[in-house]
Protein backbone atom coordinates (compact mmCIF):
# COMPACT_ATOMS: atom_id res chain seq x y z
CA UNK A 1 0.00 0.00 0.00
CA UNK A 2 1.06 3.57 -0.68
CA UNK A 3 -0.54 7.24 -0.04
CA UNK A 4 0.75 10.49 -1.67
CA UNK A 5 -0.49 13.41 0.57
CA UNK A 6 -1.26 16.61 -1.58
CA UNK A 7 0.30 19.76 -0.06
CA UNK A 8 -1.96 22.85 0.78
CA UNK A 9 -1.73 26.44 0.01
CA UNK A 10 -2.06 29.02 2.55
CA UNK A 11 -6.19 29.64 3.29
CA UNK A 12 -7.66 33.48 4.29
CA UNK A 13 -10.26 31.90 6.16
CA UNK A 14 -9.87 27.81 7.21
CA UNK A 15 -11.32 26.05 10.28
CA UNK A 16 -9.99 22.74 12.18
CA UNK A 17 -12.95 20.60 12.79
CA UNK A 18 -10.50 17.44 13.27
CA UNK A 19 -7.31 15.75 13.07
CA UNK A 20 -6.94 13.40 10.41
CA UNK A 21 -4.12 10.84 9.71
CA UNK A 22 -3.63 8.27 6.40
CA UNK A 23 -1.20 5.44 7.31
CA UNK A 24 -0.11 7.12 10.75
CA UNK A 25 0.83 10.51 8.42
CA UNK A 26 -1.11 13.94 9.31
CA UNK A 27 -2.64 14.90 6.26
CA UNK A 28 -3.41 19.20 6.25
CA UNK A 29 -6.73 20.27 6.62
CA UNK A 30 -8.30 22.46 3.76
CA UNK A 31 -11.64 24.65 3.61
CA UNK A 32 -14.48 25.26 1.56
CA UNK A 33 -17.74 27.48 2.41
CA UNK A 34 -20.39 25.59 1.95
CA UNK A 35 -24.65 26.12 3.09
CA UNK A 36 -25.55 25.53 6.29
CA UNK A 37 -28.94 25.66 6.00
CA UNK A 38 -31.40 22.56 5.31
CA UNK A 39 -32.90 24.12 2.13
CA UNK A 40 -31.94 25.58 -0.93
CA UNK A 41 -33.57 28.51 -3.04
CA UNK A 42 -32.95 31.17 -5.23
CA UNK A 43 -32.67 34.33 -3.24
CA UNK A 44 -34.37 37.89 -4.86
CA UNK A 45 -31.90 39.98 -6.27
CA UNK A 46 -29.51 38.85 -4.16
CA UNK A 47 -26.62 35.95 -3.16
CA UNK A 48 -27.01 34.12 -0.07
CA UNK A 49 -26.24 35.75 3.05
CA UNK A 50 -23.12 34.63 4.52
CA UNK A 51 -24.65 34.14 7.71
CA UNK A 52 -26.33 31.14 6.05
CA UNK A 53 -23.56 29.29 5.34
CA UNK A 54 -20.59 27.75 7.24
CA UNK A 55 -16.80 26.54 6.56
CA UNK A 56 -16.15 22.94 6.79
CA UNK A 57 -13.22 21.03 6.57
CA UNK A 58 -11.72 18.54 3.64
CA UNK A 59 -8.40 16.92 3.20
CA UNK A 60 -7.48 15.40 0.13
CA UNK A 61 -4.63 12.72 -0.78
CA UNK A 62 -3.74 10.01 -3.61
CA UNK A 63 -3.99 6.13 -2.40
CA UNK A 64 -3.04 2.25 -4.02
CA UNK A 65 -3.81 -0.77 -1.60
CA UNK A 66 -5.71 -0.81 1.43
CA UNK A 67 -5.44 2.36 3.89
CA UNK A 68 -6.19 3.26 7.01
CA UNK A 69 -7.80 6.84 8.01
CA UNK A 70 -7.74 8.03 11.33
CA UNK A 71 -10.24 10.86 11.92
CA UNK A 72 -10.48 12.74 15.29
CA UNK A 73 -13.01 15.22 15.85
CA UNK A 74 -12.14 17.94 18.08
CA UNK A 75 -16.06 18.50 18.99
CA UNK A 76 -17.92 16.07 21.30
CA UNK A 77 -20.37 14.04 19.00
CA UNK A 78 -22.50 10.98 20.02
CA UNK A 79 -22.71 9.23 17.01
CA UNK A 80 -20.99 9.40 13.00
CA UNK A 81 -22.37 8.57 9.96
CA UNK A 82 -20.27 7.92 7.09
CA UNK A 83 -21.82 8.55 3.40
CA UNK A 84 -22.17 6.68 0.69
CA UNK A 85 -23.24 3.51 2.78
CA UNK A 86 -21.52 1.87 0.34
CA UNK A 87 -18.54 3.05 0.97
CA UNK A 88 -15.98 -0.16 0.59
CA UNK A 89 -14.53 0.45 4.05
CA UNK A 90 -15.15 -0.51 7.31
CA UNK A 91 -15.01 1.52 10.04
CA UNK A 92 -14.95 1.69 13.94
CA UNK A 93 -15.33 3.81 16.34
CA UNK A 94 -13.09 3.70 19.66
CA UNK A 95 -14.02 4.69 23.30
CA UNK A 96 -11.96 7.65 22.94
CA UNK A 97 -14.08 9.10 20.23
CA UNK A 98 -11.46 8.54 17.40
CA UNK A 99 -12.62 6.89 13.94
CA UNK A 100 -10.89 4.60 12.29
CA UNK A 101 -11.31 3.76 8.51
CA UNK A 102 -10.41 1.14 6.48
CA UNK A 103 -10.83 2.16 2.80
CA UNK A 104 -10.27 -0.51 0.30
CA UNK A 105 -10.06 1.37 -2.48
CA UNK A 106 -9.98 5.01 -3.75
CA UNK A 107 -13.61 7.04 -2.87
CA UNK A 108 -14.88 10.32 -2.27
CA UNK A 109 -16.93 10.23 1.21
CA UNK A 110 -18.25 12.35 4.14
CA UNK A 111 -17.57 11.72 7.80
CA UNK A 112 -20.35 13.32 9.61
CA UNK A 113 -20.28 13.22 13.20
CA UNK A 114 -22.08 16.74 13.84
CA UNK A 115 -25.34 15.66 11.81
CA UNK A 116 -25.61 17.46 8.90
CA UNK A 117 -23.25 20.47 10.26
CA UNK A 118 -19.45 20.77 9.49
CA UNK A 119 -18.80 17.76 7.94
CA UNK A 120 -15.36 16.63 6.97
CA UNK A 121 -15.28 15.60 3.06
CA UNK A 122 -12.19 13.07 2.29
CA UNK A 123 -11.11 13.17 -1.48
CA UNK A 124 -9.21 9.95 -1.82
CA UNK A 125 -7.56 9.55 -5.29
CA UNK A 126 -6.03 6.87 -6.81
CA UNK A 127 -2.72 7.25 -7.42
CA UNK A 128 -2.28 10.26 -10.67
CA UNK A 129 -1.40 9.33 -14.02
CA UNK A 130 -2.08 11.74 -16.70
CA UNK A 131 -1.50 11.51 -19.96
CA UNK A 132 -1.68 15.52 -20.75
CA UNK A 133 0.61 15.13 -24.02
CA UNK A 134 -1.19 15.73 -27.70
CA UNK A 135 -1.73 19.42 -27.41
CA UNK A 136 -1.14 22.43 -25.55
CA UNK A 137 -1.33 22.34 -21.52
CA UNK A 138 -1.75 25.16 -19.82
CA UNK A 139 -0.03 24.36 -16.37
CA UNK A 140 -0.42 25.81 -13.21
CA UNK A 141 2.01 24.10 -10.50
CA UNK A 142 1.65 23.68 -6.11
CA UNK A 143 0.97 27.44 -4.75
CA UNK A 144 -1.55 30.21 -4.93
CA UNK A 145 -2.55 31.52 -8.68
CA UNK A 146 -4.41 34.59 -9.55
CA UNK A 147 -5.64 33.96 -12.78
CA UNK A 148 -8.66 36.08 -13.76
CA UNK A 149 -10.85 34.11 -16.85
CA UNK A 150 -8.84 30.96 -18.26
CA UNK A 151 -10.85 30.62 -21.77
CA UNK A 152 -9.99 27.28 -23.37
CA UNK A 153 -9.52 26.87 -27.07
CA UNK A 154 -9.67 23.45 -28.99
CA UNK A 155 -6.98 21.04 -28.16
CA UNK A 156 -6.04 22.59 -24.91
CA UNK A 157 -5.42 21.18 -21.30
CA UNK A 158 -6.07 23.14 -18.18
CA UNK A 159 -4.16 21.15 -16.03
CA UNK A 160 -3.96 21.90 -12.00
CA UNK A 161 -0.71 20.33 -10.10
CA UNK A 162 -1.92 18.75 -5.88
CA UNK A 163 -1.32 21.74 -4.11
CA UNK A 164 -1.89 24.15 -6.67
CA UNK A 165 -5.34 26.85 -5.71
CA UNK A 166 -6.43 28.32 -9.04
CA UNK A 167 -8.89 31.37 -8.53
CA UNK A 168 -10.18 31.56 -11.91
CA UNK A 169 -13.39 31.04 -13.72
CA UNK A 170 -12.83 29.06 -16.86
CA UNK A 171 -14.36 29.74 -19.83
CA UNK A 172 -14.85 27.71 -23.39
CA UNK A 173 -17.76 28.19 -26.28
CA UNK A 174 -17.52 26.00 -29.66
CA UNK A 175 -14.31 24.00 -28.92
CA UNK A 176 -13.49 20.89 -29.34
CA UNK A 177 -11.35 18.45 -27.17
CA UNK A 178 -10.72 20.24 -24.41
CA UNK A 179 -9.55 18.78 -20.53
CA UNK A 180 -9.52 19.86 -17.34
CA UNK A 181 -7.66 17.60 -15.34
CA UNK A 182 -5.04 17.43 -12.21
CA UNK A 183 -5.55 17.49 -8.35
CA UNK A 184 -5.59 20.88 -7.56
CA UNK A 185 -8.34 23.39 -6.94
CA UNK A 186 -10.29 25.55 -8.80
CA UNK A 187 -11.19 28.49 -6.56
CA UNK A 188 -14.40 30.62 -7.39
CA UNK A 189 -14.10 32.71 -4.31
CA UNK A 190 -12.72 35.83 -5.85
CA UNK A 191 -15.97 35.81 -8.56
CA UNK A 192 -18.05 38.42 -7.57
CA UNK A 193 -21.43 39.54 -9.00
CA UNK A 194 -22.06 42.58 -10.36
CA UNK A 195 -25.43 44.73 -9.80
CA UNK A 196 -27.24 45.73 -12.85
CA UNK A 197 -30.38 47.41 -10.50
CA UNK A 198 -32.27 46.69 -7.04
CA UNK A 199 -34.34 43.88 -7.20
CA UNK A 200 -34.61 42.96 -3.45
CA UNK A 201 -38.21 45.32 -2.68
CA UNK A 202 -40.98 43.14 -0.97
CA UNK A 203 -43.15 41.00 -3.03
CA UNK A 204 -40.18 40.66 -6.00
CA UNK A 205 -39.37 36.87 -7.13
CA UNK A 206 -36.42 38.18 -9.25
CA UNK A 207 -33.85 35.45 -8.86
CA UNK A 208 -30.86 36.34 -11.16
CA UNK A 209 -32.19 38.72 -13.57
CA UNK A 210 -30.72 42.07 -11.83
CA UNK A 211 -27.22 40.97 -11.56
CA UNK A 212 -24.94 39.30 -13.82
CA UNK A 213 -23.19 35.83 -12.29
CA UNK A 214 -20.15 33.71 -13.40
CA UNK A 215 -20.09 30.19 -12.92
CA UNK A 216 -16.96 28.56 -11.96
CA UNK A 217 -16.81 26.62 -15.30
CA UNK A 218 -18.75 27.29 -17.99
CA UNK A 219 -18.27 25.17 -21.81
CA UNK A 220 -21.21 26.19 -24.26
CA UNK A 221 -21.19 24.63 -27.30
CA UNK A 222 -18.28 22.15 -26.58
CA UNK A 223 -17.41 18.85 -28.14
CA UNK A 224 -15.36 16.17 -26.34
CA UNK A 225 -14.90 17.86 -23.30
CA UNK A 226 -13.21 16.22 -19.93
CA UNK A 227 -12.76 17.02 -16.45
CA UNK A 228 -11.48 14.96 -14.25
CA UNK A 229 -10.09 14.89 -10.79
CA UNK A 230 -9.68 18.33 -10.06
CA UNK A 231 -11.33 19.65 -6.92
CA UNK A 232 -14.15 22.49 -7.51
CA UNK A 233 -14.68 25.28 -4.62
CA UNK A 234 -16.37 28.12 -3.54
CA UNK A 235 -18.48 29.32 -6.81
CA UNK A 236 -20.44 31.81 -7.02
CA UNK A 237 -23.31 30.36 -9.30
CA UNK A 238 -22.80 26.68 -10.49
CA UNK A 239 -19.53 24.73 -10.48
CA UNK A 240 -20.02 23.89 -13.54
CA UNK A 241 -22.31 25.54 -16.57
CA UNK A 242 -22.50 22.79 -19.24
CA UNK A 243 -23.92 22.84 -22.60
CA UNK A 244 -22.00 20.91 -24.58
CA UNK A 245 -21.50 17.40 -26.65
CA UNK A 246 -19.52 13.79 -26.20
CA UNK A 247 -17.71 14.26 -22.50
CA UNK A 248 -16.85 12.30 -19.61
CA UNK A 249 -17.73 14.71 -16.21
CA UNK A 250 -17.08 13.83 -12.61
CA UNK A 251 -18.42 16.92 -10.78
CA UNK A 252 -21.79 17.55 -8.92
CA UNK A 253 -24.11 19.91 -10.85
CA UNK A 254 -26.66 21.11 -13.06
CA UNK A 255 -26.64 19.46 -16.20
CA UNK A 256 -28.53 21.78 -19.41
CA UNK A 257 -28.64 20.75 -23.18
CA UNK A 258 -25.90 18.21 -23.08
CA UNK A 259 -25.33 15.24 -25.84
CA UNK A 260 -23.54 12.27 -25.18
CA UNK A 261 -22.04 13.23 -21.63
CA UNK A 262 -20.94 10.09 -19.27
CA UNK A 263 -21.38 10.90 -15.34
CA UNK A 264 -19.69 8.77 -13.10
CA UNK A 265 -18.98 7.71 -9.85
CA UNK A 266 -20.25 11.14 -8.21
CA UNK A 267 -21.63 10.78 -4.41
CA UNK A 268 -23.78 13.96 -4.26
CA UNK A 269 -24.02 15.53 -0.69
CA UNK A 270 -26.51 18.13 -0.53
CA UNK A 271 -29.61 18.58 1.67
CA UNK A 272 -31.96 19.47 -1.45
CA UNK A 273 -31.63 18.03 -4.94
CA UNK A 274 -28.43 16.53 -6.02
CA UNK A 275 -28.77 17.27 -9.89
CA UNK A 276 -31.16 17.68 -12.37
CA UNK A 277 -30.87 16.85 -15.97
CA UNK A 278 -32.86 19.15 -17.98
CA UNK A 279 -33.51 20.13 -21.99
CA UNK A 280 -34.29 23.77 -23.78
CA UNK A 281 -37.54 23.55 -25.90
CA UNK A 282 -36.33 23.37 -28.93
CA UNK A 283 -34.58 20.63 -31.01
CA UNK A 284 -31.34 22.85 -30.90
CA UNK A 285 -31.16 22.37 -27.34
CA UNK A 286 -31.57 18.46 -26.06
CA UNK A 287 -30.80 16.67 -23.25
CA UNK A 288 -30.04 13.73 -24.59
CA UNK A 289 -27.51 9.97 -24.75
CA UNK A 290 -26.69 10.77 -21.10
CA UNK A 291 -25.17 7.76 -19.03
CA UNK A 292 -25.41 8.14 -15.49
CA UNK A 293 -22.79 5.49 -13.83
CA UNK A 294 -22.49 4.87 -9.83
CA UNK A 295 -24.36 7.89 -8.65
CA UNK A 296 -25.12 8.10 -4.61
CA UNK A 297 -27.04 10.74 -2.83
CA UNK A 298 -26.26 11.52 0.55
CA UNK A 299 -25.41 7.74 1.16
CA UNK A 300 -28.14 6.25 -1.03
CA UNK A 301 -27.56 4.64 -4.56
CA UNK A 302 -29.56 7.07 -7.15
CA UNK A 303 -32.96 5.06 -8.33
CA UNK A 304 -34.18 4.74 -11.44
CA UNK A 305 -37.43 6.52 -9.51
CA UNK A 306 -35.85 9.04 -7.92
CA UNK A 307 -33.67 9.70 -10.93
CA UNK A 308 -37.14 10.21 -13.16
CA UNK A 309 -38.62 12.62 -10.73
CA UNK A 310 -35.71 15.11 -10.72
CA UNK A 311 -35.41 14.80 -14.59
CA UNK A 312 -37.60 16.92 -16.55
CA UNK A 313 -39.56 15.20 -18.84
CA UNK A 314 -40.15 16.40 -22.51
CA UNK A 315 -39.58 15.42 -26.07
CA UNK A 316 -36.43 16.84 -25.91
CA UNK A 317 -34.90 15.33 -23.03
CA UNK A 318 -34.14 11.75 -24.26
CA UNK A 319 -32.31 8.62 -24.54
CA UNK A 320 -30.76 8.71 -20.72
CA UNK A 321 -29.55 5.74 -18.64
CA UNK A 322 -28.70 4.99 -15.11
CA UNK A 323 -26.43 2.25 -14.70
CA UNK A 324 -25.34 0.19 -11.34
Amino acid sequence: MSVKIYPAAPEKESCADYRVLVNGREVPLQTARVSAYPFNRRWPGHQRQIEQTELCNFVAFAMSGETEITVIPLHPFSAVHIRPRSLPASSTVGADGVITIRLREPACFTVEPYGTRHALHIFADPMPAYDVGGGEVLYFGAGEHDAGTIELHSGQTLFLEEGAVVYATVFAQDAENIRILGRGILDNSKNTEKILFEANVSGNNTDCGNALREHAVTLIGCKNVEIDGIILRNSLLFQVEKHFEYSMIRTEEELGSIRGVRLEGVNFHSLQKPFFLFAGHSASSPCEDVVCQDLCWNGEPVSASFFERQSQKNEFCRNIRLED
